[in-house]
């Protein structure tokens, strides 16, 4: 999910739910999938949030950082 956090900063909020499922070992992948998408698209994020399944990142990054994310939950 990925959401408008601060307008004047021009930053969004992307935030990792993997699916629910009765085979699942309850652990959240995403937070190491943002960091890897994040540094293979040179990507600005601020990544201090408790929760490493959540990332906020420039608005003008989203589209190259979703981009990557998706190759690499391929």
């Amino acid at each position: 999910m990925a959401a408008p956090k601060d307008v004047e900063k021009g930053t969004v909020i992307v935030a990792g739910i993997p699916p629910e499922s009765e085979t699942s070992d309850k652990k959240n992948f995403f937070g190491r999938a943002f960091e890897k998408a994040a540094e293979s698209t040179s990507s600005r994020t601020l990544h201090d949030h408790f929760d490493t399944s959540i990332i906020e990142l420039k608005t003008e990054d989203r589209s190259k950082f979703l981009d990557a994310l998706i190759t690499l939950l391929s």
